[in-house]
């Protein structure tokens, strides 16, 4: 396989995320990517940029359509309501999915800070292929998981 490459077909937004660490389960942030390649693309690795006290224990991916009707921005990865219930079933782990030319789909990292009060991460990598080529993107949104946000 070739040397991985940085510019690729997948889009990442970028957003600074603080979540409160919920009294459920553990924190999960969203993050929603664009295929805008002409094939499919398919997840290897998905890994936290600079975290400090902030552990992946999870990754997964809610696909989004036109009848998607739920997307995670943060959460818990025990949610209460029908509605989070219901899009948590329909999460599939993110390392070997494949994502359509031209879809979108809502990339849930769960996180946990350990026994420390508070975690950072500067962003989110995400690593891929499409066509046999190794691409990586980075994802340069800041997420904390923190006791009280603000």
């Amino acid at each position: 396989m070739p040397l991985m490459n940085v510019k690729g077909p997948l889009i990442t937004g970028a957003a600074d995320v603080c979540t409160v660490q919920p009294p459920r389960g553990m924190a999960a942030i969203g993050h929603i990517v664009h295929n805008t390649g002409p094939a499919a693309l398919t997840l290897t690795d998905v890994s936290l940029i600079g975290a400090e006290n902030l552990n992946l224990r999870a990754a997964y991916v809610l696909p989004i359509s036109d009848q998607t009707s739920y997307i995670l921005g943060t959460g818990t990865s025990e949610p209460e309501q029908e509605e989070a219930i219901a899009a948590w079933d329909s999460m599939t782990a993110a390392e070997s999915f494949n994502l359509a030319a031209g879809s979108s789909a809502n990339i849930v990292v769960v996180l946990d800070t350990g026994q420390a009060q508070e975690g950072t991460s500067r962003g989110l990598r995400i690593v891929y292929e499409q066509n046999r080529t190794e691409f990586a993107s980075n994802a340069s949104s800041a997420m904390t998981v923190a006791g009280r946000c603000f």
